[in-house]
């Protein structure tokens, strides 16, 4: 059975951070916006040092994998068709290990994103920062995209027993933005759970945000931007698409929420129901 945290205060059980327990990752330092269902809107308090990092102690390999992104920062503004760009997972958390990839969630033009993928994957392949099966250590994961006008994650939300999914889009943290990062308005829905969790950036790696195109990522938009293109992006669809569902169906067990469709491609083993059955055993 999963022991509750402790509230400082009084030494008494604390449901509302038990995610983190479960999780087992650190706390960030303004937990009190990362609180499950407790409304404390008027009562929080701020401190100052998350606008540096949102937590008391870098994870020992953080700095390590700050300095491999930072290199790569000309890439980040060159991948044609890509709006947005956000760090997840175990770096986000603050819970990487030797081992761990890079974990981006991207947000790409409206039908665009087959083709903004293909670019990333060539592109990053190229220079060896793709992962692949046997090399995920310091390689770049290109698991989960969404086209910006269908950007809003609630569709995919397993209601109020998907526990996962809220944390995770709250702690995306932008390394590539094009104009305005538009992730957390767009899923303001996350409130349902954390109600004191505001619409922008809420926790910070140290890392540098990226923005504005480079002079190739122009030339490839304008040259692609036409109807032919769009052509070539359904075909992708359509042949990715027959290819994926055959690999899913040979192997249902791990491939469970695989979504593949127009406007989302997210490829990773989905593990929210396990997580939330963690959350909620606890009480048993």
């Amino acid at each position: 059975m999963i022991h509750h945290m402790q509230n400082v205060k009084n030494g008494t059980p604390d449901f509302k951070l038990r995610f983190y327990e479960v999780m087992k990752y650190p706390l960030p330092l303004n937990k009190g916006y990362f609180l499950y269902r407790e409304e404390l809107k008027n009562t929080l308090e701020e401190d100052s040092n998350a606008s540096n990092f949102s937590r008391e102690e870098k994870n020992q390999y953080m700095d390590t994998y700050l300095k491999f992104i930072k290199r790569r920062w000309f890439l980040y503004k060159s991948f044609p068709f890509v709006r947005e760009i956000y760090l997840a997972n175990s770096i986000s958390f603050n819970a990487l290990t030797k081992n761990s990839d890079i974990d981006i969630f991207v947000v790409t033009q409206d039908w665009r994103v087959r083709t903004s993928r293909l670019f990333m994957s060539i592109m990053m392949a190229m220079i060896w920062i793709k992962r692949r099966k046997g090399t995920e250590r310091k390689k770049f994961c290109l698991s989960f995209f969404v086209e910006k006008s269908n950007s809003n994650l609630e569709k995919i939300w397993l209601w109020e027993k998907d526990i996962y999914l809220p944390y995770w889009i709250a702690h995306l943290v932008p390394l590539y933005i094009e104009k305005t990062p538009t992730i957390y308005k767009t899923n303001n829905w996350i409130k349902k759970i954390l109600p004191n969790v505001k619409e922008e950036q809420m926790i910070f790696l140290w890392n540098k945000v990226y923005k504005w195109k480079t002079r190739f990522k122009k030339i490839m938009e304008f040259l692609l931007r036409r109807s032919f293109w769009e052509t070539i992006e359904a075909i992708i669809q359509i042949a990715r698409g027959r290819r994926i569902r055959k690999i899913i169906k040979l192997n249902p067990e791990i491939h469970e929420g695989v979504i593949v469709n127009k406007s989302m491609l997210k490829f990773y083993l989905d593990k929210r129901n396990h997580y939330s059955e963690l959350f909620f055993q606890a009480d048993n």
